[in-house]
């Protein structure tokens, strides 16, 4: 790739090439689960400039729903933007399996609780896990501050985590993984 300037940094890829190499990286794996995970909100622009899940809605068929799970927010003002993620998703056709909600709700928000009762409406249709359209919102203790290490946390949630897992790979569901 071209260089940007004199410091030898590559040019940002496109959003074609950006969204060629995710896929080219997904097939490789030979039909693994695999993770993508991206920085800020869904829509957080990529190196481009344009919305990441736009860049990413394009890595499946028309006809297929990308699977996806959302990282909420348990702070004030995280229910909007959690249902916000979740419509945006949903516009561009992403099924969304599980919210995750990070919160040491010392405050009383209740935001796990309430997107427990409301995240199905934004979602895709077609989430029939349980014969009907579920997203499971899972409310999870705040990491520690950085720089503490995160070990007791990830052993703390890790039963939560591979229960999602374990739930998205159910070979009885016919979706795209």
């Amino acid at each position: 790739e071209d260089d940007d300037d004199d410091t030898g940094r590559s040019a940002a890829p496109d959003d074609a090439t950006l969204r060629e190499r995710v896929a080219d990286w997904l097939r490789s794996r030979n039909g693994v689960f695999s993770v993508v995970e991206t920085a800020g909100g869904v829509l957080s622009p990529a190196p481009s400039g344009s919305p990441q899940a736009d860049v990413y809605a394009g890595l499946l068929a028309d006809d297929e729903a990308m699977r996806t799970i959302v990282v909420g927010d348990g702070r004030l003002g995280g229910i909007s933007t959690t249902l916000t993620a979740l419509e945006a998703l949903k516009h561009r056709r992403f099924r969304v399996d599980a919210v995750f909600v990070a919160s040491d709700d010392h405050a009383g928000l209740g935001n796990a609780a309430y997107l427990r009762n409301h995240a199905a409406a934004y979602c895709l249709d077609g989430s029939s896990r349980r014969g009907r359209h579920h997203v499971d919102v899972i409310e999870l203790p705040a990491p520690p501050p950085q720089p503490d290490p995160l070990d007791t946390w990830l052993a703390t949630t890790a039963p939560a985590f591979d229960d999602v897992l374990a739930t998205t790979l159910d070979p009885s569901e016919d979706l795209p993984r």
